[in-house]
């Protein structure tokens, strides 16, 4: 993969986001379903860094990828809940 790749990933992510053509799903595990034009992807918030994290190849290499920039858009963080 070229850097370019990532500035698409970014730009589709960032037009995922404004022109809401994605969908999420929240699973009962926690995770979120991305639903875009494509096959779905699973992304799970990571509470000690505060970021959003994808199954798909493109975060697998660059740590970033349109649908975790997506989600950054467009998903408010997951509070973590604590039961006693």
């Amino acid at each position: 993969m070229l850097f370019s790749d990532l500035i698409d990933a970014y730009i589709r992510g960032r037009r995922y986001a404004i022109a809401a053509r994605c969908y999420f799903d929240w699973e009962e595990d926690g995770s979120v379903r991305f639903k875009g034009g494509n096959a779905d992807q699973i992304l799970t918030y990571c509470y000690e860094t505060g970021e959003w994290q994808c199954d798909c190849v493109m975060y697998t290499v660059f740590g970033v990828c349109a649908h975790t920039i997506a989600a950054e858009k467009s998903l408010p963080a997951p509070v973590l809940v604590m039961v006693q």
